[in-house]
């Protein structure tokens, strides 16, 4: 049990790993992403249940959805909720990292597939999708 990620009840560790599209991982993840779906969505899943579990993990849009909570409020600097979208504004791709899995595992690779989403959008005409 991480006491870190707020596993405080035995089989945390196993009930609460990483999942979704940036794998919240955590009982300090999952009870907010919880409390977000209820309020934002009337969802009274409990996602450190089986049932909730298995819908981060199977549930495209559920996946998606908790990937996009993380990034704009999971994330925490100084006990405060912190949205990423400022370090993506800076092109920080370094310091986005270490506040989603913690370190810089997989940076080379991330490194790449930013350079080559931005190579794909910058051939695109963005005035054209962009949405109003």
């Amino acid at each position: 049990n991480h006491r870190d990620l707020g596993n405080n009840h035995e089989g945390d560790g196993r009930a609460c790993l990483g999942r979704g599209w940036i794998q919240v991982t955590g009982r300090f993840n999952y009870q907010p992403y919880t409390k977000y779906r209820k309020l934002k969505f009337n969802d009274n899943t409990d996602y450190t249940s089986l049932d909730g579990r298995e819908k981060l993990t199977n549930d495209p849009s559920i996946a998606s959805d908790s990937a996009g909570w993380y990034w704009t409020q999971g994330s925490y600097e100084n006990g405060k909720p912190i949205n990423l979208n400022a370090l993506a504004d800076e092109d920080d791709v370094v310091k986005i990292s270490k506040k989603v899995n913690g370190g810089n595992i997989g940076l080379e690779d991330r490194e790449k597939r930013l350079n080559k989403a931005k190579e794909i959008l910058e051939e695109e005409n963005l005035e054209e999708i962009r949405i109003p």
